[in-house]
Parts: C-alpha cells; structure tokens; sequence
C-alpha cells in the first residue's frame, strides 16, 4: 500500500493522512518523524505430521497411534462409524488448537461432556510434528480429572508459535463445520477468507480514519443543536433586533458576518455576557477527570516514536527470532505479550492526551469574551484563570464557575429593564457562531479525510481482489472437478462489502439462468462448494502447515462428485499432507480406479474401546498389484512379454518403498519437502537410491549389497540385480518367481 501510495501522487496533506493511518500514528497532529522502516514478513517452513498418539480420548481407551507419511500425500482413513477414526482427527485439532470446534458447538452438556472415554483414562494426545529447521517436535495435551476439553495443559506447542496462524490458517475441516462453512451465509465465508489475505492493517488504517471523520459528524451535530437553540429562542424573543436576526436565520446559506454584526449591536449592553450551559460545564470536568486519572501517573515525554517502532517490530515478529537490533535479546512470545501491553498503554496515552487537548479548548471557549463593565472583571478574572493541569482545571470548573454564573446572573437581573432578554440570546448566538467557524475551519480537513478514505478503500478493493486471485481460480478449479454430474455452474466468485454488509458473493449460471448459489444447490453440491472454497487456503505459500485434515467429506456426495473429490484430492497432495478420515469406502474405490497414490489405513473398534490400525493399500502395493497381473497369467501373455514387463513394475514398487523411507527419514530430521525431493531427483538410478535409503548418502551406491546381504539376507541381492538389470531389458528368468521374489524383498524392506 505504501508504494502504491507513493505512486498515487495524492495531494501531500491527503497522502500523509493515509500514511499516518496505514503506520497506526495519531490522525490530529502532522508528523514530527521519519517513520520507521519496514521489514518484509518471512515466509514459513511447512511443517509435517508424523504419528497422533491418543490415550482415553473419544472413542480410543488404551495408546493408539496412528502414522502416517510425511510429506506431500493422500492418506485415507478408513472405519466404520463409532469405530474412532475421528478421535485421532480430533485428537490432532485439540492438541494444536486448544479446543474441538465440533464439541464447542455443541448445545448440551451431555454431548460436550463425552469426550473423556469410559473405558480409559486420565485422556492425553501427543502429536510427533516434522519442522523444518527443528526436526521431530512433539506436542502434547492433558487433561486433569476435572478438565474441560479446552482447559487441557499443553507442552510442546508454544515453541512454534502457532498462536496466530492456527485461527487464520485453520487446517482442519469437519463435517459440522464443512456444513456451517455455506450454510451460516456470506458473512461467515467471508471470515473465514479474509484473514487469509494479510489486509489487517489495512482494515485498521480504514478504521483509524472513519473514526477521526466521526468526530467532524459529532462536532457538525453539535453546531446544529447550537443552531437549532438559538433559532428557537431568537423566534420567542421580544426584542426588535431579534426580527432582523430570524431574517437572516431563514436564509439558505447563511451570513455569518451579518449576524455577528446584528448581534454586535447589543455588544456594548450589560446583559451580552456569555455564561456556558451548567451541564456543559459539568461534563467538560467530568472528562476532565477522568483524562487526569489516566495522565497523572504518566511521564509527559510523546509515546509516538515507541508506538511506530514497538508496532514495526510487531509487525515484522512472526516467530522466534534474535532481536534484528541489539543481537542479543529474543523476539518470541514473551517478548511479543510484553510488546502488544506495552503498545495498548502507549496508544491508550496518546488517546487520553489528545482528549486533554480537545476537553481544554473547550474549555477555553467556554470563558468567552472579557465584559467591559467592570463591575464583573473581577469574577471574571477568577473564571479566565484556568489552570493547566486536567484534574486542577476540572476542580477550576466546579468551584469557579458557580461564582461566575452567580454573579453574571445577579448582574443581568440589576439590568434586565435595560436589556430584557437580549442577553442570553447574544450569548447563545456567539457560542454558535464560534462553533460554526471552527466548524468551517474542519470542514477542509474533513473533505481531506474523505479523500484519504475514498482512496484507501479502492486501492485496498483493488488489492483484496489480486490477493484474492488465486483462491478465486482455485475454487473454480475445484469446482469444476467436484461439479461432475451437477447442472450448476459457478459463475464467478467475489468478497464484497465490509463490516455488518461482508460477504462472499457466489453466482451461478443453472442451466444458462443466472441465480444465487445457496437457493439452487443441493446439499451434496453445498458440501462440494465448501470444500472448493476451503482447500485454496491450504495451498497458500504464507501458511505454515503442510497438512490438512478433513473429517466425513462424502456424506451427502453422489457417486460423480466422491470421483471428482478424488481428483482433487490428488492435486492437493501434490504439494501438501492430506490426511482424510471417512467411513464411506467409495472414495477408497474411486481412487483406486485412475491408480491415485494414497495410502488406506483402516479403523476398528474392539472391546473396551481398544482400537486396530491396519495399513490396506500403499503405492508399492499399486505397482504389485499391476505386476501380479503379469505374473499370475505368463501362460495366456508368454515368458518373454512376463519377463519385459514384470521387472520394470517390481522395481517401481521397490522404489516406492525406498522413497517412502527417504521422506520419513529426512523430513523427520527437519529438511524441507524441497530439499528431500531434490536428494530424490539427484539418485534416479536403482543402487544410488539405495544408498540414500540405507546410508542417508547417494554416494555409497558400491556398499549397498554388502548392506543388503547383512541386513535382508543373500538371496535378495540376487532379487535387486535382477530388477536393476530386468528393467533394463536384460531379464532371463521366471517372471512369477521374480515376483514373488521381489515381494519378499518389500516386505523386508517396509519391516527395517
């Protein structure tokens, strides 16, 4: 927003207001500072997961852990309902975010209350992460006896400083709140998506400048009301004067110097003395006091430089880092808590000063002009002699201004044959015109300000819908997949509005017709929709997780849209973890059918709530299977199709398992997914990838059978010459026996 703003070339005064806003500065004064440099926010590592351990938790009662890959991946879990599978997806959303959205929304005390398992206890969650740059890190929650589920006692999770990023990159998507996502309406996507586009500041700065143009609104009311009052009191007033003031009251555009003038007339009789309302008076030393409350025990140096550098510095804080400055201290949450109190008392201090500035004027106004019959100099002296302090003024207010006001009143009534009520109108008259000039007087700041907003709000449209962009084409995309066999079609897709008018905007041609979304889909298509629109945020750069889980995706889904979420599905795990929990066994079949890598893991359910993890299909399994094919039908194909065939498939399979073991290994030890998957390209041939699944080093590709033969016996270094050589074309055995032998070696290899 900065460069567009320097490139803008808005008037200096309207380009300052926006700047001022933008870095969070005070709006009444110019600035006195350079601000503060700013610092670009560092794009996280995406972290892995390894293993849900849980322990009498929902519906699992003894330690079970269920494992998965990490890395980019499909991962189905698989069981029947009530077999517990969503306890781990549970367990995984507990121990990172403090608390279950699905049991928080629940509305009985029964149902938030069933968490704790009957069978085992006390309930506890660990969950093993792959951080880059930090390795295996271990999260774990528990619970007391007493506990609720969000008051569990977390370790292990504050080091990563999630705090934030949890709520704004939420990765983890039940069938309640996949149903809530479209069904609460506009505004709650809205919410959700906002977050994701980094615009807070922006918001704030909008806010900052609203707020100040509010105050030009309240202070245009006030001037009214003083217009309205001396209006009505000009009208009942019996004075000849007061009828050529009506005359110029009625004007459309009034003649301020004339109606000072008409009330200058009177200027020289007793009675035009001002006296300000009582409750005025009575309000100005309520603020007052409570302005001194504030300021008295805080020093008199401007927080303002603090408050541009602490909000910089918070700014650029997203993890623990050494300090950029001194080197020596640690920006992490401690300091970021500490930060934040220390900026809200700063910001609060400018506040109440500005306050004190505003309550003083007023103040000052207040006293009016000097009388010129001496007979009220000396009480008017003691009410001009305002002391500078605000606790020593309001008290100036109280005891002083009953004195004055007793003693202007005793004074008009001596006069009152002379002047009749001419008086209090010229007093009332004067106090709005005072407050019309100055009202004048901001009326070029208040059109400055409506200037600096009417800019602030198209460039921040203009930039809400570039970083909008890419989640908009990805939900399309999405969509397009999920849609198959619907006759509605997404039209376009848009964040409108703001505050209470926010929303998402979804239109839909059906059929050629144009329409809302909601109004015309059904409930499967609604689900697909909230999927479309929920699996963009975790394909963007700026989050910090590489996974996302997803509870009960299909429920409502016709048999089209489960084989359009397979593919979408296969794109995610392309580049992120998907771990995906069901009990409906036609995505394990519609992934099947194209051969989409994934990895089934079945859930059941025994006695006492002890549950069963089996693995049912893995990507070596999908080269086996295609290679028993083959093997088990040599006599229909012929031995020499077998023996070209069969190798090239058995080694795929094997590879899959060497490389499957390489990502555990090293993203395990904290390397990006982009550095394991470079070390992978680098060893293309069979026996360097080998060496890199049994040393941790492509290089040792000479001692792979010398490991090979200690660690999986004699005859399987046999079996990885024969595949080296077979895929090669160079294969002159049995296909079948090749096969069976070469399953042996997998089994080996997955037990190491």
């Amino acid at each position: 927003m900065l460069e567009r703003l320097q490139a803008a070339h808005l008037p200096t005064e309207v380009a300052d207001l926006v700047e001022r806003a933008l870095c969070g500065d005070t709006l009444e004064e110019a600035p006195t500072r350079l601000y503060p440099k700013r610092f670009p926010r560092p794009v996280p590592q995406r972290a892995w997961v390894n293993r849900i351990g849980v322990t009498g938790f929902r519906g699992v009662g003894p330690t079970q852990a269920l494992d998965v890959q990490p890395g980019p991946g499909l991962t189905i879990v698989v069981g029947r309902n009530g077999s517990g599978k969503s306890s781990f997806a549970e367990g995984l959303e507990v121990a990172l975010a403090g608390s279950v959205r699905r049991l928080h929304h629940m509305k009985t005390r029964e149902f938030r209350s069933g968490w704790r398992n009957a069978h085992h206890g006390p309930p506890s969650v660990s969950v093993s992460l792959s951080v880059p740059g930090r390795g295996a890190v271990i999260v774990r929650r528990t619970w007391d006896d007493s506990a609720e589920i969000d008051a569990g006692t977390s370790e292990g999770l504050e080091e990563l400083g999630w705090q934030e990023a949890i709520r704004t990159w939420r990765p983890f998507l039940g069938y309640d709140e996949l149903a809530a996502l479209v069904a609460e309406g506009p505004a709650h996507i809205f919410d959700a998506v906002f977050p994701l586009l980094g615009l807070d500041e922006l918001h704030a700065a909008l806010e900052r400048l609203a707020a100040r143009r509010r105050q030009f609104i309240e202070n245009r009311k006030i001037v009214k009301l003083l217009l309205d009052t001396f209006r009505s009191r000009v009208a009942a007033s019996p004075d000849p004067r007061a009828v050529s003031l009506a005359e110029l009251l009625a004007e459309k555009k009034l003649d301020l110097a004339e109606i000072d003038a008409v009330l200058q007339v009177g200027a020289a009789a007793p009675a035009a003395v001002v006296t300000p309302e009582s409750a005025i008076v009575a309000a100005l030393a309520r603020g007052l006091d409570e302005v001194a409350a504030r300021l008295d025990s805080v020093p008199e140096p401007d927080p303002g430089l603090a408050i541009d550098l602490l909000a910089a510095a918070l700014r650029w804080q997203t993890d623990d880092v050494d300090c950029p400055v001194c080197g020596t201290g640690r920006l992490d949450d401690d300091w970021r808590s500490r930060t934040e109190s220390v900026l809200a008392e700063h910001r609060a201090i400018g506040a109440s000063r500005s306050r004190r500035r505003e309550l003083t004027d007023w103040a000052r106004r207040l006293v009016g002009p000097k009388p010129e019959d001496p007979a009220l100099l000396a009480a008017w002296d003691r009410w001009d002699a305002q002391p500078a302090s605000p606790g020593a003024l309001a008290a100036h207010l109280r005891n002083a201004f009953p004195a004055w006001e007793a003693a202007v009143l005793a004074w008009r009534s001596a006069r009152a044959d002379a002047e009749a009520g001419w008086g209090p109108l010229v007093a009332d008259g004067r106090r709005w015109l005072i407050a019309r000039r100055s009202d004048e007087d901001d009326d070029l700041a208040a059109r400055q300000l409506d200037h600096a907003i009417d800019w602030l709000r198209s460039t921040g449209d203009a930039l809400r819908a570039e970083r909008f962009a890419p989640i908009r084409e990805q939900t399309l995309r999405f969509w397009s997949l999920l849609r198959q066999g619907s006759s509605v079609e997404i039209a376009d897709i848009a964040l409108g509005g703001s505050a209470t008018r926010r929303r998402v905007e979804v239109a839909v041609n059906l059929e050629g017709a144009r329409s809302a979304a909601l109004g015309v889909m059904s409930q499967g298509e609604v689900t697909s929709l909230a999927l479309s629109l929920f699996l963009p945020r975790v394909l963007l750069p700026e989050s910090p997780f590489g996974f996302v889980v997803i509870d009960d995706p299909i429920q409502s889904m016709d048999p089209h849209k489960v084989d359009g979420l397979a593919r979408v599905l296969k794109e995610v795990a392309a580049t992120r973890q998907v771990i995906l929990f069901t009990h409906d066994t036609r995505l394990t079949a519609a992934v099947r059918r194209p051969k989409i890598p994934a990895r089934v893991l079945r859930v059941s359910r025994g006695a006492r709530s002890s549950i069963e993890i089996r693995s049912e299909r893995t990507p070596a399994d999908s080269w086996m299977e295609d290679a028993a094919h083959v093997a088990h039908r040599v006599d229909e194909l012929g031995e020499d199709l077998a023996r070209r065939v069969v190798p090239g498939l058995c080694r795929g399979a094997v590879e899959a398992v060497l490389v499957d073991r390489i990502r555990r290994v090293r993203l395990s030890q904290g390397e990006s997914e982009t550095e394991v998957q470079e070390a992978i390209d680098s060893a293309p041939k069979l026996m360097p990838r080998f060496a890199l699944a049994l040393f941790d080093d492509a290089d040792r590709a000479k001692d792979v059978k010398l490991e090979i033969r200690r660690e999986l016996g004699h005859d399987m270094v046999g079996v990885v010459e024969a595949l080296n050589r077979g895929s090669h074309g160079d294969f002159q055995g049995h296909a079948r026996n090749l096969f069976e032998q070469s399953y042996a070696l997998i089994r080996k290899l997955e037990s190491m």
